[in-house]
């Protein structure tokens, strides 16, 4: 008796044994199991969102996410102004372009925006703010789904370091613009956004986009899933579409704190300095990719345009834009071209001076120069809105039906006169 009772204890002991080794073999079973769903998705949370404020400043607004993300505290007109938006201008004459269609386009001055979202500039802001940038992209691939891979391991990568990333797409392949009007000749261009997370057992994609606060719904373009396929045709094609900010393709930036970085009264007045020099044309002050572009940069844009934009040289193209004009308008509905861009790139130019003019008279309040100019600035801003508003008269004359050759030569000399106007500020300000 004594021999079976002991053997009942053993195998109770043993079968104890056995289901407190079960229970710790399935929680590790489950761990593994928990490591590897978390290995496959990670959302970043905190990320903020930032609107764009002109409608083409995408990669401004997603990297001003990547900055106040790590605390900064900066606003999208700060920003501007520490890239030099509002000091720069650029300006490319129609003879040197290539294609025929852009030949008989009218004269167009691109923004400053334009010219300041290059990787120079994002290492000129990141040194104000005590930031590290990486900027990464491909080079050289031969095939877009090895480059891809390369591309989406770098991603998930950063992404689960909680560290949002910089991207660029075709945006005509998310889902948010395939039902938009206008789709798709509108929206086929490259286009900036932030990923803020993903998830692979599930195909999706969490990304924020400033573009759908600029059209009023910022909800629309927060923490946004998209489909993982979507995703991947708008990365591999971001190449093909109409234009593509750095030439590189598969680019991510990413942005970690090195240091508190400096006060923005002292960024401000270190950033103005190179903002001059832009506004002068400079070459030390622009990217050096930005200016193989054939390009004319700073003050002597304006002369150039100025130059382009005398009555003679117009009226020869009159003929030739009222075609295209009706053109364009049996075959999309654009009633305004060739202008669209020229009168949108005017009034973008407006809005980025007051931007500046704004910030130098907030952070930088102790420094006179920096103020007089500032209040130049702002004068500045108000005669570029003129232009614009004087350019769409013009536009709407040469290409309404009751069309007047002497009321359009009247508004050229009038635009003529406020060209010269800004030149003016600007030499002042230059000399002071």
């Amino acid at each position: 008796i004594k021999m079976k009772d002991c053997l009942m204890k053993e195998r109770r002991r043993w079968f104890i044994v056995f289901v407190i080794f079960s229970v710790l073999l399935s929680q590790s079973t489950f761990l593994a199991d928990s490591s590897k769903s978390v290995d496959n998705g990670h959302i970043i949370k905190g990320v903020p969102y930032v609107s764009m404020e002109t409608g083409r400043e995408c990669e401004l607004s997603s990297i001003a996410m990547l900055v106040n993300y790590l605390g900064k505290n900066y606003s999208l007109h700060e920003l501007f102004y520490l890239i030099g938006a509002g000091h720069a201008i650029s300006y490319t004459p129609p003879r040197r372009l290539s294609n025929i269609i852009s030949k008989c386009s009218p004269p167009t001055l691109w923004m400053g925006s334009t010219q300041c979202f290059w990787k120079e500039d994002w290492y000129f802001i990141s040194n104000l703010l005590g930031i590290r940038c990486n900027i990464s992209y491909i080079e050289n691939y031969t095939d877009k789904e090895t480059a891809w891979n390369q591309y989406w391991t770098r991603v998930k990568g950063y992404i689960k370091q909680d560290l949002p990333v910089y991207t660029q797409i075709n945006m005509s392949k998310l889902s948010y613009y395939q039902h938009k009007d206008g789709f798709p000749s509108k929206y086929n261009m490259c286009h900036a956004i932030v990923i803020v997370g993903y998830n692979e057992s599930n195909g999706t994609v969490c990304y924020n986009d400033g573009e759908p606060g600029f059209e009023g719904h910022p909800e629309e373009g927060f923490y946004v899933y998209e489909n993982l396929s979507n995703f991947h045709d708008a990365v591999i094609t971001a190449d093909e579409s109409t234009y593509v900010i750095y030439k590189k393709s598969f680019c991510t930036i990413t942005l970690e704190n090195v240091s508190k970085g400096l006060s923005k009264s002292v960024a401000c007045e270190i950033a103005f300095v190179r903002n001059m020099a832009k506004m002068r044309g400079l070459k030390w002050a622009y990217d050096p990719i930005f200016l193989t572009e054939n390009n004319i940069v700073g003050e002597k844009a304006i002369k150039a345009f100025k130059r382009d934009m005398k009555a003679w040289k117009v009226l020869l193209k009159f003929p030739m834009w009222q075609i295209m004009n009706k053109i364009a308008n049996k075959i999309s509905g654009e009633s305004n071209f060739p202008f669209n861009t020229s009168l949108e790139f005017l009034k973008i130019i407006s809005q980025e001076k007051r931007f500046a003019s704004e910030t130098m008279t907030k952070n930088c309040r102790s420094n006179r120069r920096i103020l007089l100019s500032a209040y130049k600035l702002e004068n500045e801003s108000k005669k570029w809105n003129e232009l614009f508003n004087m350019e769409k008269d013009f536009v709407n004359t040469i290409l309404s039906r009751r069309f007047s050759m002497m009321h359009s030569i009247f508004l050229l000399v009038q635009i003529n006169r406020i060209i010269n106007e800004i030149i003016d500020i600007e030499n002042e300000m230059l000399l002071s």
